[in-house]
Formats: C-alpha cells, sequence, structure tokens
C-alpha cells in the first residue's frame, strides 16, 4: 500500500503466511523453495504493539543502486515502543540525516534495522526478543502518520522482513445447527 492509501484512510493489507522450502534467498530477498519438507523461516517478533498493518511493502530496486524499497513500513502512533524482532546485539545507535537509527546483529548473521526511533538501546547492548529497544519517533515514510522502517540484511543482500516475521494464523471452527461444541 501506497502513502497515499494512508492518506486515504485505508488501513493496510493483511499480513499472509506461507511455508518455505529451503534456506536460500533470490535478488530481492525473497526465500526460495527446494520442493523439500516445509520448513518457517526464522520467526521474528513484531516490532510494534497492538495490530500489525503494513503501509509499505517490501520493494527492492532491479539493480542495487538504483531507488527502491529496501524493507517494510508498520503504521504506528508516535512514541510506540520499537521492540527486538530476535535476541542480538545492537550494532548501531545513533542519528542518519537526522533520523534516530538502530541496527540489531543477530546470531544467524542477519542484521535488522528501524527507523525512526528515539530513546534507543546503546551499541554494543544485548538485547532479547521484544525486549524495549527504543520509541517510535515522529515521521517516517507515512503519510499523516508515525510508522516504523523495519529491514532486514544478510550481508549486502537486503532481505523482505515480512518472511522473517512470526504470521499467526486464525482457525474459525464450522458452526454446526447446536452450536459449535457439537462436533461428532
Amino acid at each position: 500500500m501506497s502513502s497515499p492509501d494512508l492518506a486515504a484512510g485505508r488501513t493496510g493489507d493483511p499480513v499472509q503466511g506461507s511455508s518455505v522450502t529451503s534456506d536460500s534467498w533470490d535478488r530481492r530477498g525473497s526465500r526460495q523453495g527446494s520442493g523439500g519438507a516445509a520448513s518457517r523461516a526464522p520467526a521474528w517478533e513484531w516490532p510494534l504493539p497492538g495490530p500489525q498493518v503494513v503501509a509499505r511493502r517490501f520493494d527492492p530496486p532491479a539493480q542495487r543502486w538504483l531507488p527502491g524499497h529496501r524493507g517494510i513500513d508498520l503504521a504506528g502512533f508516535t512514541g510506540s515502543p520499537v521492540r527486538a524482532v530476535a535476541d542480538g546485539v545492537v550494532s548501531y545507535s545513533g542519528v542518519v540525516a537526522g533520523t534516530g537509527v538502530l541496527s540489531i546483529r543477530h546470531g544467524d548473521g542477519v542484521l535488522s534495522t528501524y527507523q525512526p526511533v528515539e530513546d534507543r538501546a546503546a551499541t554494543g547492548s544485548p538485547v532479547r526478543a521484544g525486549e524495549t529497544v527504543g520509541a517510535l519517533a515522529p515521521g517516517g515514510h507515512c503519510l499523516l502518520r508515525s510508522c516504523l522502517h523495519l529491514g532486514a540484511r544478510r550481508g549486502e543482500l537486503y532481505l523482505d522482513p515480512l518472511l522473517l516475521l512470526r504470521v499467526w494464523t486464525v482457525s474459525l471452527l464450522p458452526q454446526t445447527p447446536q452450536g459449535p461444541q457439537a462436533r461428532g
């Protein structure tokens, strides 16, 4: 969803989950299946509280020097706690071009990045999944609303963070004439 969609009051696309079958990644940062037994990508925790609204999806450029969107934007509220998506160590905590940025290096070699963030954890701090590492600062890529840009990178390759985030699946039982408990 684009920024004009948020400005028009639309709330975002529902997040869809999928199983993957290998640990290889294509140039767009998507996991590639090998046709083997299904496995899940490493499950990250969502970095913002509340309902998860993806305001803008991962859209990397065809060439690394071209413009693109190398992460996802999650709609949120200024001052909301920003939480570590997984265990790791803060590798950068500072300001880049006037924007508060935080990066966490995880044990699997993936680097997660968060912006705009204020009241950030210090560089070198070990963090646990779900631990507050800062607060969502005003601004970001969304119009008329604060949003958190979440990035993921392995070496020089940008990855789609949605493939790493824990996706919850809701299952509903069919209702029978006697009610949902009367199943035989």
